[in-house]
Parts: C-alpha cells; sequence; structure tokens
C-alpha cells in the first residue's frame, strides 16, 4: 500500500512424507509497488495549454504516463496521443470551435520504475469556448447612431464586449468606451464636421461568461458628410440670367441639385425645372411683364455623390421690372452764338437713377444733359440695381447759320 518496494518473507518448514521435518528455509517476495493513478478535472479556455500535472497516490516517484489521443466532444483539435513513456505533464493546445463548452478526456495508464503498470485512469478537460470576434463594417451618416451589432463567429452565448474610444479621424466626435461589458450594438451617435468621408474604428474585445477573453477585432464605421443647402436671395433684373450658384455648407464636392419650375409671382416667366441633378448655376433668363418687383422661389434638393439626399432649400429671386423708358426732350437747342443744346429728363427722375445718353456712360445724376453737341440720342435710365430702360429718341438740332454782316455802301 505504500509508494516504495516492500518485502514479504515466508519461513517455510519442510515435511517428508515419512514424518521427518526438516529445518526451516525463507523465500522472501519483493512487492514493486504498483502506481494508482489520480483522477482529475480541469478548466480552460480554448486555445490554452491543458498544463496538468499526472499524479498517482500514493505518490509513485518516477512513474511515467502513456496514453492514446483524447476522446474529445465538439469537434476539439489538439488532443494527441503519448505514445513513449514519460512523466511530463499534459500539454496539449485544444481548440474548441464551437461556441459551446466541450470536453476532451484523457485515459491515462501509469507505470513505475520497476515496470508495473497501474489501472487506466481518467483526466477530463472542460474546454470553455473562447470568443472569436466578427469584423464588422458599415457606413452611416452624420448625426446618425451606429446601431451595429457585435458577433462571434461561431455565436458563443452570453458574450459580453468592451473596447476603448474608437480611433477618429478628421474631427469626428460622438465615439465613447465601452468599460463594462455588455452584449449590447455599438449606438455611439457620430457627428462628421467635414465635407468628406471619415472613419471610426472601434477595437473590441469579446469575453465569454466563462471568463474567456478572445483576440480584439474591429468595427470600422465610415461617416458621410451631410450637408445643409445654403439658401440664397438674388435679385436680377427683367431679361437678366439668373447666374446664381448652388451650394452646401459644409461644401460637398460631387452634390448635384434638383428643383421643380419656380413659384413665381406677376406672371414671370423662363423659370425651367432641373429634373436631371447637375453642379450647375441655375441660368434661367427671366422676365418680369409687371411694372413692380416679382419674385420667383426656386425648392432646391441636394444629392451627394454618395447617393445622400440632402433638405430642400429655397433660392428666391427678385426680379425687378424693366423701367419705362424716361421723359426727355431738347430743352435748349443750339443759338447763333452757342452751338450745344440741353436735353432734360423729366421722368423718372431720384436719387436711385442715373442716366446716359449714348448708353454706356451713366455718371449722369441729375437728368440734365449740357453742351450737347447736335446730333440724335437714345436717352436711357438705369436703375440702382442697374436696370436699364428703353429709350426715348431725342434730337438736338445743328446750330443755325450764322450770315455775314451786310455790306453797306
Amino acid at each position: 500500500p505504500t509508494r516504495f518496494t516492500q518485502t514479504a518473507t515466508y519461513t517455510v518448514t519442510p515435511k517428508s512424507p515419512g514424518g521427518c521435518i526438516g529445518d526451516p528455509f525463507t523465500i522472501e517476495i519483493t512487492v514493486n509497488p504498483t502506481p494508482i493513478g489520480v483522477d482529475d478535472l480541469k478548466t480552460i479556455c480554448s486555445g490554452e495549454v491543458v498544463n496538468l500535472n499526472l499524479k498517482t497516490t500514493p505518490i509513485v516517484f518516477g512513474t511515467t504516463y502513456t496514453y492514446p489521443a483524447p476522446t474529445v466532444t465538439g469537434g476539439i483539435i489538439g488532443g494527441n496521443p503519448r505514445i513513449i513513456d514519460s512523466t511530463d505533464d499534459i500539454t496539449d493546445v485544444l481548440i474548441n470551435p464551437t461556441g459551446l463548452v466541450q470536453t476532451a478526456i484523457y485515459t491515462v495508464i501509469p507505470k513505475s520504475p520497476d515496470g508495473c503498470i497501474g489501472q487506466p485512469f481518467t483526466v477530463e478537460i472542460t474546454v470553455n469556448p473562447t470568443p472569436i470576434g466578427t469584423d464588422a463594417f458599415k457606413t452611416i451618416y452624420s448625426g446618425e447612431a451606429v446601431n451595429q451589432n457585435l458577433r462571434t463567429n461561431p455565436i458563443t452565448l452570453g458574450t459580453t464586449f468592451t473596447y476603448p474610444t474608437p480611433v477618429m479621424t478628421g474631427g469626428l466626435t460622438g465615439g465613447t468606451p465601452r468599460i463594462i461589458g455588455s452584449n449590447n450594438d455599438i449606438t455611439d451617435v457620430l457627428i462628421n464636421p467635414s465635407s468628406f468621408t471619415q472613419t471610426a474604428t472601434y477595437t473590441v474585445t469579446p469575453t465569454s461568461s466563462q471568463g474567456c477573453i478572445g483576440n480584439p477585432f474591429n468595427v470600422e464605421v465610415k461617416v458621410l458628410a451631410v450637408f445643409v443647402g445654403v439658401t440664397n436671395n438674388k435679385t436680377i433684373c427683367s431679361g437678366d440670367a439668373v447666374n446664381q450658384d448652388l451650394k452646401t455648407s459644409p461644401i460637398i464636392p460631387g452634390t448635384t441639385f434638383t428643383y421643380p419650375a419656380p413659384l413665381v409671382t406677376g406672371g414671370i416667366t423662363g423659370g425651367q425645372a432641373r429634373l436631371i441633378g447637375t453642379p450647375d448655376d441655375i441660368t434661367d433668363v427671366l422676365v418680369n411683364p409687371t411694372r413692380f418687383v416679382q419674385k420667383a422661389t426656386y425648392t432646391v434638393t441636394p444629392q451627394g455623390a454618395n447617393g445622400f439626399i440632402g433638405a430642400p432649400f429655397l433660392v428666391e429671386i427678385l426680379v425687378e421690372p424693366t423701367p419705362d423708358a424716361p421723359v426727355a426732350s431738347t430743352t435748349l437747342q443750339p443759338t447763333c452764338t452757342t452751338p450745344t443744346g440741353t436735353i432734360t429728363v423729366t421722368s423718372p427722375i431720384g436719387i436711385t437713377y442715373s442716366y446716359s445718353i449714348d448708353g454706356i456712360d451713366y455718371s449722369n445724376t441729375s437728368g440734365i444733359f449740357t453742351a450737347v453737341s447736335p446730333g440724335n440720342y437714345t436717352v436711357t435710365v438705369k436703375t440702382a440695381l442697374g436696370c436699364i430702360s428703353l429709350g426715348t429718341d431725342v434730337m438736338v438740332d445743328p446750330q443755325p447759320i450764322t450770315h455775314s454782316a451786310p455790306i453797306v455802301t
């Protein structure tokens, strides 16, 4: 019953058939210990080394062990047989490819240094799954929640996830760390303040319900820039092209714009719809048929190159009427002594108007042109906005012929 070699000594007395008793003699039996292995249990995480010491009770120094490949469940890999006797621990690295707890059972045969073979005993290794996170990629718009589910493959029920603050480009904000493990989605609301797509990369560590920590994996979130169309107001003259550029804030390269025909007042004509998106300016030529300021309102919808459709915004165009032709006349004609005339505008007059008799120079703000050489002139009026009226034709007569003084005889 011990771990050492023991002896049993028999003292034998022989007796002949005739009844003669001989001298006693001894028989000594050496009894080597037969090792008794100790059944054992151990729990590890998938991917860890078993590192289980094999032992006997009582301890028999020098005992070696052999075993066939372990019997496994769930397709565990990494269990190897031991063919050559050894005193070493079991050091297999066992991989549990499932999301559930599995086992590997070693049937171990102990052998003493004297060659005594003990009864097989078992070592049962419980291999908990180590969660393997699944890299994920997602695209959202600025201001949206990530709403990214965190997963493992295979699915390991009860896995929780932690991560530090994500690595963010381009000044992204809204990314927060998860210090306490949970199985919730990533729900950060990420804000992209730039004009370009930015990324937030989460480095996520999964931990199983048994405490097995998996390798970190990545969740990369692309955050598209969200733009707002810039509302514009502009005033033009009737008959002019709008020439209004369309833009967003922030400026997003590749943005295109569409709009229906503008809403107009006063019967303005020339407003066209844009059904196919382009980045071009509004170039409609708007005509105001009235004598009052009218308005054309474009409701513009921007669309980014990434397909994101922004909220409609307004472009309001005020269209000034074409001013009436001025009332003008030649108030002073050339005389025999004065070779030039004077043209006077009597309507419209005011500080918001300037006047021209050649269609080029509108520096006159009084409406009175003096020292005008004989000839035909077209008088026009320009408003403060630059709208030019129709013309009124005025003529400065030639200077009268001055006759020579009579000769008196």
